[in-house]
């Protein structure tokens, strides 16, 4: 039942093992984000772990029970009727798969939601599971919630946990949006040969690392940063973010570095690296970048400086670029962060997260093609409001 009065609300579905600090941090700063979209988190009243952690969210619970029939002929008639005499001509639907095993024998298991009183739903988001990496409960819950989406033409969306680039499709295909978290599973699951018919979104690496499992402190620490920087610098969501790790023995370097990269400004930011103690004479390391490179700043779309030492403000960052392996790459590296180094003096080098470039123009290339990536993402905010907004067509099957 729908309430004009009232705010429009996405539920979101959390389970046992599907909760983490950093998981629960940032549903509590996305729902104080989302002021005019309800955001309720949702917790299976059985799950007693998840819902001490959740506590915080207000969470609201449901139950569930599952419907067995183990006799044949009950098995039979039961889904005769679920599947409404259908003849498949054009193969199974979702629906249809869930509840077959061979049309008459073995068993048909339905989970069934006591849900509580809810109105103005607009979306459903959840995890989704896979064979090696979920419990059963957790699969049969999952289907239960795919199974009320449709009866209620209410759209539901799945964000990756473990990678979806290999070989489980068949989850995907169900939903009427897909939410990744790396290019693999994005270009995997977008192919045409899959057959994944709903939405395919990707996250900024900063949200993505959210859902990993081997997500380190770095990202937790850091995680409001993106947030407020993008809002305080007015950073266009189009715009790359380049995390510069400045040093003033390096001054002359870095000016060459930015002039090489400046016909590509009006799609960058710049976040310089500044330290205290690198001072020259009454100058600190801010005034030096500035009087420096002062023309060649005007050439960017917009600029910051961030101290040396709070390192968790660059997971905002596309990529770190510097002109020197330095300890700022070292912390990108063992985060995740992908690192650019521009040296004409050493070999050319790609290993894991750092390349080592020795020509501009091999170094103009890798930021096309982040510019170009970063044109295929979209944070969970926009996610969420086209979802509400009906910007994104439910599956019609």
């Amino acid at each position: 039942m729908n309430d004009p009065n009232r705010k429009p609300t996405i539920l979101w579905v959390i389970q046992d093992n599907q909760i983490s600090p950093i998981i629960l941090d940032f549903l509590k700063l996305l729902k104080k984000g989302l002021g005019k979209i309800n955001l309720q988190v949702l917790v299976p009243k059985d799950d007693a772990n998840a819902l001490k952690l959740a506590q915080p969210l207000n969470p609201l619970t449901f139950s569930s029970s599952r419907r067995v029939s183990e006799r044949s002929f009950e098995n039979f008639c039961r889904k005769r009727d679920l599947i409404h005499g259908t003849q498949f001509p054009g193969g199974l639907k979702y629906w249809q798969t869930l509840i077959l095993d061979d049309l008459g024998e073995g068993l048909i298991m339905e989970t069934i939601l006591g849900l509580p009183s809810l109105t103005n739903v607009k979306g459903i988001i959840l995890q989704i599971p896979t064979p090696l990496g979920s419990a059963t409960k957790e699969e049969f819950i999952f289907n239960a919630w795919i199974r009320i989406a449709y009866e209620n033409k209410v759209f539901i969306a799945g964000y990756e946990l473990l990678p979806l680039y290999t070989r489980w499709t068949m989850i995907p295909s169900m939903l009427d949006g897909v939410i990744t978290t790396n290019e693999l599973s994005y270009d995997f699951l977008s192919g045409p040969d899959q057959k994944i018919k709903g939405r395919i979104w990707k996250l900024p690496r900063h949200e993505g690392k959210v859902f990993s499992p081997g997500t380190s402190a770095l990202w937790r620490n850091g995680l409001e940063a993106p947030y407020h920087y993008k809002i305080k610098h007015k950073i266009p969501a189009k715009n790359i973010i380049l995390y510069i790790a400045h040093n003033v023995a390096m001054s002359y370097e870095y000016k060459r570095l930015l002039d090489g990269i400046k016909t590509l400004g009006n799609r960058i930011h710049l976040m310089f690296s500044i330290g205290k103690d690198q001072i020259r004479g009454t100058h600190t390391h801010e005034e030096i970048i500035r009087t420096i490179s002062s023309k060649t700043l005007d050439e960017f779309c917009s600029y910051s400086f961030h101290d040396l030492n709070a390192p968790w403000e660059m997971i905002m960052a596309d990529a770190v670029l510097a002109c020197s392996t330095c300890y700022c790459t070292i912390v990108a590296e063992s985060n995740g962060i992908p690192c650019l180094v521009m040296d004409e003096t050493v070999p050319e080098i790609e290993n894991g997260y750092l390349k080592i470039l020795t020509s501009n123009s091999k170094l103009l290339d890798e930021l096309t093609g982040m510019i170009d990536s970063k044109a295929r993402t979209t944070d969970i905010t926009n996610i969420i409001y086209d979802i509400v907004n009906n910007k994104v067509e439910k599956l019609k099957i």
